[in-house]
């Protein structure tokens, strides 16, 4: 063979080789390859984060409205810094882990406790925790938590809900309706308890009640089952969750389910949706 036929054997098997080369393509962070991963939660991509999903030895906490009966089946507990309710409870959110909370000169060693009789104004709460840490993806923690925190207790109705509402009703939503909740009825009577009338339109009944019985707290209330009484029309046999959004404390929501002749299962549900009215 002379040497020009073994440059052109050697330059066709450059290219055979380039060219099979570049066909094979298995680096995961290259994005024209068939295996391609950037997922952090993924195991099988490189740059997989095992921490990405783990948080240090924490001691943080939730402070909740609650009732000497348990939680209502509907009701939403969530965490607030100001408190209207007779008990309150106070939950750790880490697991597992050993709980130590000081409140006032007790010291409690559960994950939750609820405590009754706070006197009005501010009450600190503290609470440490230890657990084994994550040293892997904590190296600094010594798995050692500490956190105080301080609520408001009001007294008797001062619910954040009490006020004056303006908006639609899901069965009718071209006209406007008003919404008023006055949880210090018992102490002015003048004014009913709650109060939704059509200022708008007015396909729909009126409601006015001289009291409700249900679950209350700064921001939320739970009307139950016949806890409505001395009402009219729209009221009969009202049950559902009335809260405030918590990113917006002027918005009210108000989910419920009534009928005219309280049949059980058989009814209406409809929906509240409303913005406070500075007057």
């Amino acid at each position: 063979m002379n040497r020009y036929a073994l440059i052109f054997c050697g330059v066709i098997f450059l290219l055979l080789t380039a060219l099979l080369t570049g066909c094979k393509c298995d680096d995961p962070t290259n994005p024209e390859c068939p295996n391609y991963c950037v997922d952090e939660t993924n195991p099988e991509c490189p740059n997989y984060n095992p921490c990405l999903d783990k948080k240090p030895v924490s001691a943080a906490f939730e402070i909740r409205e609650a009732f000497y009966l348990g939680y209502p089946p509907d009701w939403e507990t969530y965490d607030t810094d100001t408190v209207v309710t007779g008990l309150v409870e106070f939950y750790a959110l880490e697991a597992d882990a050993q709980y130590e909370w000081h409140i006032g000169s007790e010291v409690i060693r559960t994950r939750s406790v609820a405590r009754s009789d706070f006197p009005p104004g501010n009450t600190t709460i503290r609470l440490k925790v230890t657990k084994k840490p994550d040293i892997m993806c904590f190296p600094d923690d010594d798995g050692v938590d500490s956190l105080a925190r301080t609520f408001f207790q009001k007294t008797g109705c001062n619910s954040l809900l009490n006020g004056r509402y303006r908006g639609v009703i899901s069965t009718a939503p071209l006209d406007t309706f008003e919404a008023i909740v006055n949880l210090c009825y018992s102490i002015d009577p003048i004014h009913p308890a709650f109060n939704i009338k059509p200022i708008i339109g007015g396909f729909e009944q009126a409601c006015d009640t001289l009291f409700v019985v249900g679950n209350w707290a700064h921001r939320q209330l739970l009307i139950g089952e016949n806890s409505i009484g001395q009402n009219n029309g729209f009221c009969n046999c009202m049950q559902g969750l009335m809260t405030l959004n918590p990113d917006n404390l002027d918005s009210l929501r108000f989910d419920f389910y009534w009928h005219p002749i309280c049949q059980v299962n058989v009814g209406i549900t409809k929906q509240f949706r409303g913005v406070r009215i500075h007057l």
